[in-house]
């Protein structure tokens, strides 16, 4: 799942409804399956919150090619340098 604002409004809203569940499901036997869901639900979203956005994403990428380019910039140096030797 990509992070973007709107996955994260998603998100808090499923958290806030199933909280709202637990309090109308406190005293019955569904309890134990909603907690179990809760769970499921905050692991989901320890994951997405743990993931980078496509911002940051791209931004590796750029600053990898950066990296790539004044490697074949420095090694086009000293190549021709040594040519002229």
């Amino acid at each position: 799942m990509i992070k973007q604002t709107r996955n994260s409004v998603r998100f808090n809203k499923l958290l806030q409804d199933i909280h709202n569940l637990k309090v109308k499901l406190l005293e019955t036997s569904y309890w134990d399956d909603i907690n179990k869901i809760d769970e499921k639900a905050k692991q989901l979203f320890e994951l997405y919150n743990n993931s980078k956005s496509i911002k940051q994403v791209v931004n590796d990428k750029i600053e990898g090619m950066k990296k790539q380019n004044s490697y074949l910039k420095y090694k086009s140096f000293i190549e021709t340098k040594q040519e002229k030797q």
